[in-house]
Order: structure tokens, then C-alpha cells, then sequence
């Protein structure tokens, strides 16, 4: 020990560069400056914050690296402000400090030297005697400085629990500059208050701090987080014995104590619990989604009560009226006029069908046959990219759901006190929406207007809680059209798509010869991971732009079965961003997410106030480090994402099957490996398929696919546990309805 001891040496430094910082354990690579060396020193060792700038007091031992060279491996690492002039403009370069980016950063270590943040922290009013800083400046810049104060404390905080730095912003965003102070004061309040916060977490630090715990908080905390746990996966209500289950494992304690909890959860109104599907199993849900399942249901069946606005379909064989849009014939077979008959008699209807059966051929005939008399018809899709390729593919102009009931600050404009002005609203992509957003969407109808759902029903469920389509199409309370022939033939670019997606979904080995090179359905081989990563980064950067003349970023999607794994969307993003983007013009880091200026990034979470949502796809255009934004344009839109809202963006090089549902791509790239096997199934493989326009090319093994075929549900598939169906039947069964309003009279008389 005295030996290794002796090895020690001591250094202090001012932090250049940082080359790699994982803030879940902080272990990061530094090139630092240190007094009497010419050349940057490489620092390894761990802390949770790190800024350029900064000086450091290190202590380890010199080791020579095969690859990397001489590097100082430390033992402690202390991270303090910069003590120069130089550092200290490097710093506040950083865009660390909301009005300061590198001109401000310079002026003012011109006017005050090292001791700017002194000033900064004690005297903020001499901020105004440097040139171009006014009043609003001045302020923006003081309570930058101590929401970065109170956010560095609690990421120490954080980390002195062994809790990842990462989870620091969006417990920020709840809870503010006194979080450490409200953690302290009750640690469960994270399960319950913040997103992606576990009990796991709230527990680890209660136990730590050595509060006194309260044990009927932390069973109903360990409850919840179960509960919230399923809802993830897509669930509104979870049996309850696997409920106590996996409660009762979680805390190591007594099945007695914990049912104790949960009747006083379901006594206070926070959970209720109902027997549910055939088997009429007990289930715990929370209160406000069981009652959303219940409004959605009443809402629905009173809707569908009575005629249409435009009464029975009368003029479904006449020719349409004078005005009406007839650049293109449509043409429909028998079992698609026999659809739009349903479709136009009922009040609400349902249509489904795979790719190529006719669904948007339909929603242009429905919006043709009622546009050319005048009644109002609104269309709109879960996402922009959903939205958008409903408006190219029929020329009705689309939007979001989210778009079209508009927000405001305490929620959406449209509602059943406020309804659309609407004849019809046709739905699409509906498998996609979840419970609370069609419950909003559907108070927001007018009683007097229908309602079009359109779907496949053979993709994947919603990624938020409920299987609202599904659970429709089970109840058999609204009317269903069907269709199942398919009518894109060879030659038209996608038919070959179309059959392997047919071929899987029906657990079949789709045609995996290639025939000629354009054609547009591929298999690759690929040895491993290794190969097929490496072989998906040739594909998108190289082969598929020069063969299909297509975009590598705008055209092109690698699309995932899952985000983890050596083949996962994480991993390959990391690669295509050095293949696709590999010299930006300006980078940053924050939180564990580095994003660098020409990247291509996705909204991981809805955003009400900015109009951004889950799943949109944009273009980071550039950094404002003297706003501490990043600008980023989603197709001719753009938005400012503060730094502390980096970690909402994730790179979209590659993403998720999940994140790609809605979106159709010209080219899309699929891994299939074993290690994917475990997610991989079916009615994955077949909507990653789907969402291929021009080209689909699968890379991987012939055995993975072959697991796919035979998986007819994953891990991720779980059947989701709903009551919609059943809250459905038992509408209809008791009548329920209120006053509708019923107009015989033209859309001119009203």
C-alpha cells in the first residue's frame, strides 16, 4: 500500500475538452491543461458534472494505454470553478448559462477576470456595466446561474445515492430549485410525481438518508409503481394478485400488510378494482383511467345513436353534385362500396384492412361523396408523419389529433363544452391511439356528427395505455367494415412489400431471393451483430443512395426491434451519426445526451406548450449557446429546446418499431438477429415491414426470422388488460344517451 501510495501523483488542471462522460456512472475522459506542460494531459476518473473550463484536482496514477497513450487514471477527482481568466471565459462559453455565449462569455472576462462569477453569484447588478447586457439580460443570466447551482446539487445528491445523473433534469422540471429539500422530506413523492422514477429509486434514498419511513406510504408507493409499471406496457388494470405478487416481492414483506395497503388505496378513491375479461379475473386500475374507460364507452355509444347528419346514403349510386373534385376516377370493387355504405349510414363505424386492400381509396371516396355536397369533413392522425402521408396519399389535408383539438394551458381548446365544427371526422391510423387521447378526441365530436375510425387492426397496440381499436372491433357495438382483398399489383414498386408483410403476419417465410437488384424487397445476410451493423451503416450511407437514389437521411430509416443490445437503436445510432454527420459544425453535451448540429433527432415525450409530440422527426439546425438552445426543424417548423430538455431528444438515425408506427419511409432497414428474438414477433416484423413505401431490406440470420414467424406474441406483447370492450356492451345494454341534436336540413339552412 505505502508502494502504491508512494505512485500517487497529484495534479490541478484546467478541463480543454471532454472526450466521453456516461453520467449514469461518471466515469468520463478529460484532456486537461496543467501548469508547465506543453501538450493536453488525458484525465480518466469519475464525476457526475463536468464542464470545459472547469479546474480540477486530481489525484491517480500515470498508466501507459496501448492505444491511448500516457493517461493519469485517478483516485479522486474534485471539480471546482475556473481560477484563470481563460478557463473562466471557456466555461461560460459552454452555453451552461442561459445569456452568456462565447461574445458575452469574453466580455465579460474583459471587465471582471476570474472574479466574474463572483459577480455573478453576489453583485449581479454590475452586470449591467458590460456593453450589450440590459436589465433583461442581467436577470436571465442571475437566475441561470442558481437553477445551475441548485441542479448541480442535486445531481451531487443524486449521486451520492448511486442514482444516475441523468434522471436530474426531469426531476428538476417537477419539483424545482428546492428538489433535494422535497426528496428529503419525502423520497416516494419521486415514484409518484415524477415520470420514469421508480419506487426502486424513491426507496434507495429514503433508506440511505435514514428517514423515518412510513410503512403504509411505502407499501401504497410500491403499489403504485407496479401498477404504473403496467401501464407502460399498455395495460389499463392489472390482476390483482399479480398485483400483491410483484409488490410483495419488491418490498420483501407480508402479503397481509401490503393487501392492507391496497384496500386503502382503493378506499380513498385512488384505485379501484372490477372483474374483467372472460374469466372475470379481479383487477386493480387506477381511478382516473377507469373512468376514462367509462366516458369513452358512454361517449361512443351515445354518438353512434341515430343518422348521420346527411341522413340515409341516398346519393351513394347518383353522380356527385356540380363542383365536386373529380381529377381522378375512383374506382371501387363490390366489397369496398359495400364499406362505404356502412361507412356513410352509420353515426360511428369502423374500417379496417392491411396495406393494399383500399382504406385510403375509401377515406378519398367518403370525403369526395360528402365535400361535393358540402358537409364539413375533418381528417387527422395520431402523428405528423401519420398526418402527412394521409394528406399525400388522398389529397385531403390531415392534421395531428393533438393539432386539431389545439392545447391550452390547462388543456385542450376542443371539448365537449367547445366541440369541433365538424360533419364527419375521419381517424386514422386509430390502432395508434391510446385510451385518454381518443377519450378527448371523441368528447370533442359534436353529438350531431359522425365518426370514422380507420385502422389495421393486425399492427401494434397504442404505445400508451388502452387497446382502444381492438376493444371496439371485440365490443361488436359499432358498425365494422373490413377489407381484405388486395389490389396493388406487380409492377407498382410495393407489392412485393406487401406480400412479405402478408406472409409474416400469416407466419409464413416471405421470398428471400433476390431476383434483380431493384427490386423492392431485400434479405441480407449478416454473420452477427458486428456484421450487421456494420453492413446497415454501408446500406444507408452507401449502397442504398447510389442504387435507389434516395436520401440517406431524409429517405432512408433503420428502424429497430428494441433500443438495448449490441444491435439495439442506441448502439446503431451512435454509428450512423459518425458515418452520416461525422464533422458538425458544433456539438453539445448534456445529462448523458450528445447531440452535434445537421443530427437527426425524435421527440421522446408530448410537449404541449411547443406543439411537439411524441414520435416527430426533425433536423438540429444549430446551437445558441448564449440561450442555452438548441433549433431544431421539424419539416419547415421550428422549435428551441432549452438544455435542460435534452433529455426529451434522442438520436433518430435509427429508432424503435414502436416509435415508427404511423410513419411510412421510401427505404427502411430492419435487423433481424436472435438477440432481437426475444421482442421480435409477428405483428412487430409485420408494422416494421409495412412502414416501408418503396424498399425493405431485413439484414440478419434466417433463423431469427424464422423465431419471428413462429412468435405469435413477446414480451412486449403481453395481452393488455382493459375493460373498454365490456364498459362498451354494458353502454349499450342500459340505453345510456343524452340530448342529441338531429339537423334533416342541407349544411346551406343551418
Amino acid at each position: 500500500m505505502q508502494n502504491t501510495e508512494s505512485r500517487l501523483e497529484k495534479l490541478t488542471g484546467t478541463v480543454e475538452r471532454i472526450v466521453f462522460h456516461n453520467p449514469d456512472s461518471g466515469w468520463c475522459v478529460l484532456k486537461v491543461r496543467a501548469k508547465g506542460r506543453r501538450r493536453l494531459l488525458t484525465v480518466v476518473g469519475h464525476s457526475l458534472f463536468i464542464v470545459p473550463g472547469e479546474t480540477i484536482e486530481a489525484e491517480g496514477e500515470w498508466t501507459e494505454h496501448s492505444e491511448h497513450g500516457e493517461r493519469l487514471v485517478t483516485q479522486s477527482l474534485k471539480t471546482m470553478l475556473p481560477r484563470q481568466a481563460h478557463a473562466a471565459e471557456k466555461y461560460l462559453s459552454s452555453g451552461l448559462v442561459k445569456g452568456i455565449g462565447p461574445e458575452f462569455a469574453r466580455r465579460l472576462v474583459e471587465k471582471y477576470g476570474a472574479e466574474v462569477f463572483d459577480v455573478i453569484e453576489t453583485r449581479p447588478d454590475l452586470l449591467l456595466a458590460v456593453e450589450g447586457i440590459g436589465p433583461s439580460r442581467a436577470r436571465s443570466i442571475r437566475e441561470s446561474w442558481h437553477e445551475q447551482k441548485a441542479m448541480r446539487e442535486l445531481m451531487n445528491f443524486l449521486g451520492s445515492h448511486g442514482i444516475s445523473a441523468t434522471k436530474a433534469p426531469r426531476i428538476f422540471r417537477v419539483f424545482g430549485a428546492d428538489a433535494v429539500r422535497i426528496i428529503q422530506q419525502n423520497p416516494y413523492r419521486l415514484a409518484r410525481e415524477v415520470s420514469g422514477i421508480g419506487f426502486k429509486t424513491a426507496d434507495l434514498i429514503a433508506r440511505h438518508s435514514g428517514a423515518e419511513l412510513d410503512r403504509e406510504e411505502r407499501f401504497a408507493s410500491a403499489l403504485h409503481d407496479r401498477l404504473q409499471r403496467a401501464i407502460a406496457r399498455g395495460h389499463c388494470a392489472y390482476p390483482e394478485d399479480l398485483l400483491l405478487h410483484e409488490a410483495c416481492r419488491e418490498l420483501e414483506g407480508e402479503i397481509e400488510d401490503i393487501e392492507s395497503a391496497l384496500m386503502s388505496e382503493i378506499e380513498s378513491g385512488r384505485l379501484t378494482e372490477e372483474e374483467i375479461g372472460p374469466d372475470e379475473r379481479l383487477c386493480v386500475a387506477p381511478a382516473g383511467l377507469a373512468a376514462a374507460e367509462r366516458r369513452l364507452a358512454d361517449e361512443l355509444v351515445t354518438l353512434g345513436r341515430g343518422r348521420p347528419p346527411w341522413g340515409p346514403p341516398i346519393f351513394l349510386d347518383a353522380p356527385p353534385s356540380p363542383g365536386a373534385h373529380e381529377s381522378k376516377q375512383i374506382r371501387l370493387s363490390l366489397k369496398q362500396r359495400e364499406a362505404l355504405r356502412v361507412i356513410l349510414s352509420s353515426k360511428v363505424s369502423v374500417l379496417t384492412g392491411g396495406p393494399g386492400t383500399g382504406k385510403t381509396t375509401l377515406i378519398q371516396s367518403v370525403w369526395r361523396e360528402l365535400n361535393s355536397r358540402h358537409w364539413t369533413v375533418a381528417c387527422c392522425a395520431p402523428t405528423g408523419r401519420a398526418s402527412q402521408r394521409l394528406t399525400e396519399a388522398t389529397g385531403v389535408e390531415a392534421q395531428t389529433i393533438h393539432r386539431l383539438l389545439g392545447w391550452a394551458e390547462n388543456g385542450f381548446i376542443h371539448d365537449a363544452g367547445n366541440p369541433l365544427r365538424v360533419d364527419l371526422l375521419i381517424v386514422d391510423e386509430a390502432s395508434m391511439v391510446g385510451l385518454e387521447l381518443m377519450e378527448a378526441l371523441v368528447q370533442a365530436v359534436p353529438r350531431n356528427a359522425a365518426l370514422l375510425l380507420v385502422g389495421d387492426a393486425d399492427q401494434l397496440p397504442s404505445v400508451q395505455a388502452g387497446r382502444v381499436l381492438e376493444s371496439i372491433l371485440e365490443s361488436g357495438v359499432i358498425p365494422h367494415a373490413h377489407l381484405l382483398e388486395v389490389f396493388r399489383q406487380e409492377g407498382g414498386g410495393e407489392s412485393l412489400i406487401i406480400r412479405a408483410a402478408h406472409d409474416v403476419l400469416e407466419g409464413r417465410m416471405p421470398n428471400l431471393i433476390t431476383q434483380r437488384p431493384e427490386q423492392s424487397f431485400h434479405f441480407v445476410e449478416a454473420r452477427g451483430a458486428e456484421d450487421a451493423a456494420e453492413k446497415i451503416v454501408r446500406l444507408v450511407h452507401d449502397r442504398i443512395p447510389n442504387r435507389f437514389k434516395l436520401n440517406p437521411l431524409d429517405d432512408v430509416q433503420v428502424i429497430c426491434p428494441m433500443n438495448k443490445g449490441l444491435i439495439g437503436a442506441r448502439v446503431v445510432n451512435r454509428r450512423l451519426q459518425e458515418a452520416l454527420n461525422p464533422s458538425p459544425s458544433d456539438r453539445i453535451d448534456r445529462y448523458g445526451t450528445s447531440l452535434a448540429v445537421g443530427d437527426k433527432v425524435i421527440v421522446t415525450a408530448n410537449d404541449y406548450d411547443k406543439e411537439i409530440f411524441n414520435g416527430d422527426i426533425g433536423r438540429v439546425l444549430q446551437i445558441e449557446r448564449d440561450r442555452s438552445s438548441l433549433r431544431i426543424d421539424f419539416g419547415g417548423r421550428r422549435v428551441d429546446f432549452d438544455f435542460s430538455e435534452l433529455d426529451i431528444l434522442s438520436l433518430a438515425f435509427a429508432i424503435t418499431i414502436h416509435k415508427s408506427q404511423g410513419s411510412e419511409y421510401e427505404a427502411v432497414i430492419i435487423p433481424v438477429l436472435e438477440e432481437s428474438t426475444v421482442m421480435l414477433n409477428r405483428n412487430l416484423l409485420y408494422t416494421a415491414i409495412t412502414r416501408g413505401r418503396r424498399l425493405v431490406v431485413l439484414v440478419g440470420t434466417k433463423r431469427a426470422l424464422h423465431l419471428s414467424l413462429r412468435a405469435n406474441s413477446g414480451l412486449n406483447f403481453e395481452k393488455r388488460w382493459s375493460a373498454l370492450a365490456k364498459r362498451l356492451v354494458e353502454a349499450r345494454s342500459r340505453g345510456f344517451d343524452r340530448p342529441t341534436f338531429s339537423f334533416d336540413s342541407a349544411p346551406e339552412a343551418r
